[in-house]
C-alpha cells in the first residue's frame, strides 16, 4: 500500500468509532457499514465532489469498478502476476491471470522485446 495510504489509516483508526470486531470503517453504531450505504455517504460524495458524477448519492463507478482499475495500473506499473494475486487477494494465480490476462504483455511484446535486446547485444 501506498505511504498516503497507510498514513491516511493510521489517522482514521484513532478517530474512527470503536467497534466491537475491531473494524477499520465500521458505522456509528460500531456495526458493519453496508455497500449501499458507502455508495451513498461515501462513494458518490466524493465523486461528486471530483466533478466525476452529478449525483453525490450515486456514484459514476464502483467499488469493484475502482478494484479493476487498481489492477490494472499494477500491471502497468509492471507488477509481476504474482505480486497482482497477492494486492488483490485472489486465492490462486490463475484466478487473477484468467480475469486481468488481457491487461499483460502479450506474444507481440515479447517480440518487440527481444529484437530490441538483439539491437543492443549487436551494437559495436
Amino acid at each position: 500500500m501506498a505511504p498516503i495510504v497507510a498514513n491516511a489509516l493510521k489517522e482514521w483508526k484513532i478517530a474512527c468509532p470503536p467497534s466491537e470486531p475491531d473494524l477499520v470503517f465500521p458505522n456509528s453504531s460500531g456495526n458493519v457499514e453496508f455497500l449501499a450505504n458507502w455508495h451513498r455517504r461515501a462513494l458518490g460524495r466524493i465523486q461528486f465532489a471530483a466533478g466525476i458524477s452529478t449525483d453525490p448519492r450515486r456514484p459514476k463507478y464502483s467499488m469493484h469498478s475502482l478494484r479493476h482499475a487498481a489492477a490494472s495500473l499494477f500491471v502497468k506499473q509492471g507488477f509481476s502476476v504474482k505480486k497482482v494475486q497477492r494486492l488483490l487477494g485472489h486465492s490462486t494465480v490463475q484466478m487473477t491471470l484468467d480475469t486481468y490476462t488481457h491487461l499483460f504483455p502479450d506474444e507481440a511484446d515479447d517480440q518487440a522485446q527481444m529484437t530490441q535486446l538483439q539491437a543492443r547485444l549487436l551494437v559495436a
